[in-house]
């Protein structure tokens, strides 16, 4: 028989499954990407492999710094247009976390392909469609061998309508709602000259600035509204620009560059060049324009903005500061990176981790600024004990963007919380879905958790025969509120923890943090990590964190201590960091 590599995804299941279970099985290869498949259902197959047995932690971690190196070249290769920003400030600050995402999906599946086709002699691969495996990657390896290649496309699947009448039902309620002013007028102080004031140019921001007092008194100017009708056709304009500028840069920059690299680099440098060009640059480029425009003619005191990627916001801190007006960024949730986004007159940070990570990326020890986090302002530490003690599973799925996180990792955590359900029935469980993100896209790997990913997780969890104890909730919930229910919270790398340290619910990780990785970091040395990482452990650990009263108080005294002392140090609050940076600019 033929000797065939199957690498096995979540999107054609049905696919995977009949071979599986055809005479071909014996002498088959399973390559399981993002699948956690039973194998015991299939006892004839040859070999089993996984994502972990084929990367290993140094090829990630080397993964990762490729895909920074890439990204800069393509970055740093710079080609002017008459009519259009090309320099590399404008295309750095387009980056997307989409970008990033199609380098890791690409390199990922060439390295994962590469090992293991250099383990074992195959004469054919099947590649069915997964989170983080790229076909193009793997048509690329299979060259190197000149070895036939098939793809099977995500199978089509049926609509889950009691989703779709519970988001009707939202977006119906949500029509409804008494409507807001609009936020880019929520702080707008009246009276107010715009060379004298803060131009603040992030949504995000303004809903805290909106509801936090201690920024009273301060100048604040409102954001012009963007957008009209006739911005569509300079938008169209700009793309037949890009296109033209495109065409130019691979012809004077991909020779060069292919020669000195290795596999994958033209076809990467392809795919984020059409990436940009088609839905970046050109509306990107309008917004940068038109914000060049405004602050030349208006020009404020400070700009205020946030350091999230891949938005048009970052346009206007661009311009900004070719124009010499200083820049306040406020870290909302991504962390600042000058070799990929922009260097600040100040950042505004948050955390222990932000502050950390921001030195080490090179922002300047001088321009930090330690504030209270938004985060910790919000949550509401006053319990509500549910009738029967609640593990929750904070679930979070694969972003894509680090090679050091298996594809298939939250589906073997569900089923250590289903087991743990089965043996603890005087408990209740709830999995909490991740909220959505993205749509699944080949030339990205496939990467995203859409509305496919949701039910395909939901159907794998009903495959191991759940209890009565467990339920499923969806990822529209609000999680703060389920946590003043919760007895312990289940985790294994999500932010969800924070938020239990500070509404002193106990967490009990699927996983021990690594040390030098930033999430949880130093949280060690604070003893406020329980690690249980299979059934029998978290269901010893729920029943001590129950049982033992001593137990769980100091437990819950370590993560206040390690939330205070570490993550959200005591710092201005926003007002008053502002108002720091004001009088160092004075």
């Amino acid at each position: 028989m033929t000797r065939t590599l199957l690498v096995s995804g979540t999107l054609a299941g049905k696919s995977v499954s009949k071979h599986l279970r055809s005479c071909e099985a014996s002498s088959t290869t399973v390559l399981e990407i993002d699948t956690h498949l039973n194998r015991h259902l299939y006892p004839n197959i040859k070999k089993w492999l996984d994502y972990t047995d084929v990367i290993s932690k140094e090829q990630a971690t080397d993964i990762d710094r490729k895909a920074d190196d890439i990204l800069d070249e393509f970055l740093s290769a710079e080609l002017s247009q008459e009519g259009i920003p090309t320099h590399r400030s404008f295309r750095t600050a387009c980056l997307t976390t989409d970008a990033r995402r199609l380098v890791i999906a690409y390199l990922i599946s060439l390295q994962t392909a590469l090992n293991t086709l250099e383990s074992s002699a195959f004469e054919r691969i099947i590649v069915t469609a997964g989170s983080g495996i790229h076909f193009a990657a793997w048509q690329e390896a299979a060259s190197t061998q000149s070895l036939p290649i098939s793809f099977i496309y995500p199978e089509s699947r049926s609509l889950d309508l009691h989703r779709l009448l519970k988001k009707g039902c939202r977006k119906f309620t949500q029509f409804f709602k008494v409507k807001t002013p609009q936020l880019r007028h929520a702080v707008a102080t009246a009276k107010t000259s715009l060379n004298e004031s803060i131009l603040c140019t992030s949504e995000r921001l303004v809903r805290l600035l909106s509801e936090d007092s201690s920024i009273s008194g301060l100048p604040f100017a409102p954001l012009p509204e963007l957008g009209s009708r006739k911005d569509v056709k300079k938008i169209r304009s700009n793309q037949q620009l890009f296109l033209h500028w495109w065409k130019n840069w691979q012809q004077k920059f991909l020779p060069e560059k292919v020669l000195i690299q290795t596999y994958g680099f033209r076809n990467i440098l392809n795919a984020l060049g059409t990436q940009a060009v088609h839905k970046v640059y050109p509306r990107y480029a309008w917004v940068y324009n038109e914000a060049l425009k405004y602050l030349q003619q208006h020009r404020p005191r400070i700009l205020l903005c946030d350091t999230q990627v891949g938005t048009p916001e970052r346009m206007w801190s661009l311009a900004a500061q070719e124009l010499k007006i200083p820049v306040i960024a406020y870290v909302y949730d991504q962390l600042p990176n000058p070799r990929f986004s922009f260097k600040p007159d100040f950042v505004l940070s948050d955390s222990g981790r932000t502050t950390l990570v921001s030195l080490k990326r090179g922002i300047p020890q001088e321009t930090l600024l330690n504030i209270r986090s938004h985060r910790q302002a919000r949550l509401p530490v006053p319990q509500q004990p549910a009738l029967r003690p609640l593990a929750v599973y904070a679930d979070s799925y694969y972003v894509g963007t680090t090679s050091v996180t298996a594809p298939n990792f939250s589906y073997r955590y569900y089923h250590i919380v289903v087991e743990a359900a089965k043996k603890l029935p005087e408990h209740d469980f709830i999995i909490k879905f991740h909220p959505l993100r993205g749509k699944k896209q080949a030339d990205l790997g496939f990467v995203a958790f859409d509305e496919t990913e949701l039910a395909l997780r939901k159907r794998y969890i009903r495959a191991l025969c759940p209890p009565a104890n467990l339920r499923l909730m969806d990822p529209e919930s609000n999680l703060i509120q389920l946590l003043r229910k919760t007895s312990v919270l289940l985790n294994y790398n999500s932010t969800a923890a924070l938020e239990s340290f500070e509404m002193e619910v106990p967490v009990i990780f699927l996983k021990a943090p690594e040390r030098e990785v930033p999430t949880y970091l130093r949280i060690h040395d604070f003893n406020a990590c329980i690690v249980a990482e299979n059934t029998e452990a978290v269901v010893t650990k729920i029943e001590e964190l129950r049982t033992h009263k001593d137990m769980r108080d100091t437990h819950i005294l370590n993560q206040k201590r390690y939330l205070q002392e570490v993550y959200w140090p005591t710092g201005l609050s926003l007002g008053d960091g502002l108002r720091t940076c004001l009088s160092r600019l004075s």
